[in-house]
């Protein structure tokens, strides 16, 4: 992340989680001038039913759609943190990574 603060920092677990959870509730935020950022822990290699899609491939795109999706809603900033989907576990390098960021 970078050093400039961020009124409001969204950790989720997956690409696409948060504007599952509260895309209208940001989209409130930036209209109000908050400067928001996105903590994305895993990569998005996972979660497709196109067996012929590599991980990788897979991971790329989710990137690609979430950071669109970031900047329609007016986030300043996604960060990935790339940990593998499915291999999410609270770990001291989980809280450690996600501490760096705040």
């Amino acid at each position: 992340m970078s050093p400039e603060r961020a009124d409001i920092l969204v950790i989720m677990p997956h690409p696409d989680d948060s504007e599952f959870g509260c895309a209208g509730t940001v989209a409130r935020w930036t209209k109000e001038g908050k400067s928001v950022v996105y903590v994305i822990l895993t990569s998005g290699d996972k979660g497709t039913e196109d067996r012929s899609l590599a991980p990788q491939k897979l991971a790329i795109m989710r990137r690609k759609e979430q950071r669109a999706a970031a900047k329609v809603l007016g986030v300043r900033e996604v960060v990935f943190l790339g940990y593998p989907d499915q291999g999410l576990e609270d770990s001291s390098e989980l809280r450690k990574d996600i501490v760096r960021q705040i």
